[in-house]
């Protein structure tokens, strides 16, 4: 298992916003989501507890 830890990036806005719509867009669609932020990946199951 992964350590906790916290990771800073800062987006424009519209960036920010398209990324928060393709987790959504998953979410709802039950598919596994991916995202990079400062160069390093996430990864968000499709089973995923919220």
């Amino acid at each position: 298992m992964k350590s906790a830890r916290n990771i800073e990036k800062d987006y424009p806005l519209p960036e920010f916003i398209d990324k928060l719509r393709r987790l959504a867009d998953a979410l709802e669609n039950g598919d596994r989501f991916q995202i990079d932020i400062a160069g390093e990946r996430i990864y968000v199951p499709v089973r995923v507890h919220y």
